[in-house]
């Protein structure tokens, strides 16, 4: 799966990004939640930055995952945030944790999706010890391609509660 959105054409995932982050922002949920809880893109993922600059913007507390050790931790951004490069090479924020049982919404990426709300991630099972830790719904951010039957899954695996891609939002 990620070989093919890796080798998808970047204007084709710009374009699709572009579609996902509108169905974002038009969303009752995303309106009413007042904290959020994203991702900052990498490699071929689905970029949702604008969502994040449209959050601040509204006045959301806008949060994005910190790898520490075999967790994550949810910081707190906004205009003047200092961000360093983890070693997944992914933008981290450097600030203080924030407590998650406030989080309201949480965009998580991965590689698959199902319409059963499972999700298949990198392998390392962080979000899956994060999400049991906040009350939050849970909406995976895919492009089209990546929703799929069925993923494996096992006992240990936290279920989404939507999935968003460039035709809409479906909840699972």
């Amino acid at each position: 799966m990620r070989h093919r959105r890796d080798h998808t054409p970047s204007l084709f995932r710009a374009i699709s990004s572009d579609r996902i982050c509108r169905n974002i922002l038009e969303w009752e949920v995303f309106h009413a939640a007042q904290t959020v809880m994203l991702y900052a893109p990498m490699r071929s993922e689905a970029d949702i930055w604008p969502v994040a600059k449209r959050a601040m913007k509204a006045g959301k507390t806008v949060l994005l995952p910190v790898v520490r050790g075999q967790d994550i931790l949810a910081v707190s951004i906004d205009k003047g945030t200092l961000y360093r490069v983890s070693d997944f090479g992914v933008r981290e924020p450097m600030g203080e944790e924030f407590c998650p049982i406030h989080i309201e919404l949480i965009l998580a990426p991965g590689l698959a999706f199902d319409r059963f709300g499972n999700r298949l991630g990198y392998g390392g099972g962080y979000y899956d010890r994060f999400f049991p830790r906040t009350p939050a719904l849970r909406c995976g951010i895919a492009f089209g391609a990546q929703v799929v039957r069925n993923v494996p899954c096992e006992g240990n695996d936290a279920k989404l509660h939507y999935v968003a891609v460039e035709e809409g939002i479906f909840q699972v």
